[in-house]
């Protein structure tokens, strides 16, 4: 993903703010660009703010996600098939 996204993240920050999820940002979840579960959003820090904004829209699709209906393969294909 390539351009500046920066407004469009801070809208989505304010987002997953307002639907209660905690956002955060570790090093420790290396080398995965970002995690979910639900009610938190973690993403690795340093990230290009192109490639920022679209990790944690593909993990705030996570958190729609049919956790105990599906598998984790059929979860990641629907964040993957999120509109961005």
């Amino acid at each position: 993903m390539t351009g500046d996204p920066s407004a469009y993240f801070e809208r989505l920050t304010k987002y997953i703010a307002e639907e209660n999820i905690a956002l955060e940002y570790s090093d420790e979840i290396a080398p995965a660009k970002g995690t979910a579960v639900p009610g938190k959003i973690t993403l690795l820090p340093g990230q290009a703010t192109a490639e920022l904004f679209s990790t944690c829209f593909h993990e705030l699709a996570h958190q729609a996600a049919r956790r105990a209906e599906t598998t984790k393969r059929i979860r990641e294909t629907e964040a993957e098939g999120s509109p961005l």
